[in-house]
């Protein structure tokens, strides 16, 4: 799961969070959790905005892919599949 590649969504904490004005970057969950801990390396192209000044989030529609292959996990959560 944590190589799975997903896109993110980056918007300056400041301000009204209006999703069309958000920078957009593929991760792989790793590197989400990378820059969530402040230890994003040279590959990481999160590293780039500062943790204390953007907020970052994978959308749900993600979930089918990420977990793949625990579908039990799916089950048992509700969402909407676009």
């Amino acid at each position: 799961m944590t190589a799975c590649i997903v896109f993110v969504f980056l918007r300056p904490i400041s301000g009204v969070q209006w999703e069309n004005e958000c920078s957009y970057e593929s991760a792989t969950v790793a590197q989400f959790c990378d820059w969530l801990a402040d230890q994003s390396k040279a590959d990481n192209p999160l590293r780039t905005y500062d943790l204390n000044k953007y907020w970052c989030y994978a959308d749900y529609k993600h979930m089918i892919k990420l977990f793949a292959t625990k579908p039990d996990i799916l089950k048992v959560m509700f969402y909407v599949v676009y």
